[in-house]
């Protein structure tokens, strides 16, 4: 499969549904609003959520989802290479994803596996 926006965008709304975010958090991406997961609700990016946004964005990856834990801020993306999708849906599915995660208290950003699981159509960081 090529690279192009609307695969990009297909692949980003299946692993919405893949963390089991209810239809309201799909249909903001939908619309081009990225959301975040707290322990308690979804919301609309705060101001330290887009710039974890804007700096994993620029690294090949396309965010569409952040989760934010404390003052990390973890970011799913959808990688530009067609070819590690189905490595990365596994790893999603194991519960495992690589996230770019933003720690807001240092201002410093890495990629690594984090641990998720669903929890009240919100997604919560574990590990």
């Amino acid at each position: 499969m090529r690279n192009t926006n609307a695969a990009v965008l297909n692949e980003a709304v299946k692993r919405l549904h893949m963390l089991g975010l209810g239809e309201e958090a799909i249909e903001l991406f939908e619309e081009g609003v990225i959301t975040t997961s707290d322990f308690f609700s979804i919301a609309p990016m705060d101001d330290v959520a887009k710039k974890a946004v804007r700096s994993c964005s620029g690294k090949g990856c396309h965010p569409y989802h952040v989760i934010q834990t404390g003052f990390l801020y973890n970011v799913l993306y959808v990688c530009s290479d067609p070819d590690e999708w189905e490595m990365e849906r596994e790893d999603l599915k194991e519960g495992y994803p690589i996230a770019f995660v933003l720690n807001a208290k240092d201002n410093i950003g890495e990629f690594g596996s984090i641990g998720i699981r669903a929890q009240n159509c919100t997604v919560v960081r574990i590990a």
